[in-house]
């Protein structure tokens, strides 16, 4: 890496500590871990209104597309690379861009499957973790409606590849077999990937404060208010909202999400539960199972 990056880290690595330490004394920067299609735009929405808080959806370097194939394909130097662009421009920019605010947001649903771990070690104690849970049958439902597949083109702009080294799930095996060759099987699959590596990071990094929310909480004020008050934000402050907290009126791309008519529920229930079982900590009944009951289309 050219001498200019390295002093631009440099540069970066000092604003942090002399902003934490000195001009936003307890200044916190906060990341989403979610699978997407759960809320994070939503949530990113709510807190933009909030003075005291920089909110960002997916900010540059988004972390997706090459630079998440980088770092799960296994490869030395590809994760070097990766490494690379979060030091030199990823952590640097959400410093910059963070100013004065005591309070740092990015949902981005990438950095549980791409820059979790660089964030742990270059944000130390000021990272904490918002864990943004949405059925996976429902964000199945979503992907597959999208065209967001994992393994497709469109989708692998996004989504995690079932065939990369780096997957704590390996089934890519069963996944390309015709048992379960549908596409809404490989985001079933993708959904616990992710649940999988969100697990892991609480494993990994267990002094990381984390705030575990479902999606349907992001529309409950007393919820949003226990978040607020866990980042750090006042009470006074999130009198600045504006957000209905109310269901988003359904339309075209917010529908009931259903399960696909050629999938037979007998067999996805049993997908279903071999992934559960893969889990350290397997995802509560009304997640999983009961989901199941929705009507096909």
């Amino acid at each position: 890496m050219a001498n200019n990056s390295s002093r631009l880290y440099l540069k970066a690595k000092r604003a942090l500590s002399r902003m934490g330490a000195s001009a936003v004394p307890g200044r916190q920067f906060i990341f989403c871990a979610s699978t997407g299609r759960s809320g994070t735009h939503t949530l990113r929405r709510i807190f933009e209104q909030v003075p005291g808080v920089w909110a960002e959806h997916e900010p540059w370097p988004r972390c997706n597309g090459e630079l998440l194939e980088k770092w799960n394909s296994g490869r030395a130097d590809d994760e070097e690379f990766f490494r690379d662009q979060i030091r030199y421009y990823k952590v640097p920019r959400i410093i910059f861009r963070a100013g004065l605010a005591p309070v740092y947001l990015e949902a981005n649903h990438q950095f549980i499957k791409s820059f979790a771990d660089e964030a742990a070690e270059s944000l130390g104690g000021r990272l904490k973790v918002v864990v943004l849970r949405r059925s996976p049958i429902a964000v199945a439902a979503s992907m597959t409606g999208r065209g967001d597949v994992p393994g497709t083109d469109r989708g692998n702009v996004w989504n995690l590849k079932p065939d990369w080294p780096k997957n704590l799930i390996q089934v890519n095996e069963l996944l390309t077999s015709e048992r379960y060759s549908h596409a809404f099987y490989r985001c079933i699959w993708y959904c616990f990937e992710v649940e999988a590596r969100i697990q892991r990071f609480q494993e990994k990094y267990p002094s990381v404060e984390t705030f575990e929310l479902e999606t349907g909480d992001l529309n409950k004020r007393e919820d949003v208010l226990r978040l607020a008050e866990w980042m750090g934000v006042s009470k006074k402050g999130m009198a600045h909202l504006k957000h209905s907290f109310a269901p988003r009126k359904e339309d075209a791309s917010h529908r009931t999400p259903t399960v696909p008519e050629e999938i037979d529920i007998a067999e996805l229930r049993s997908f279903y539960e071999g992934l559960n079982s893969r889990l350290a900590r397997p995802l509560p009944v009304d997640l999983v199972v009961n989901e199941l009951k929705l009507q096909q289309r």
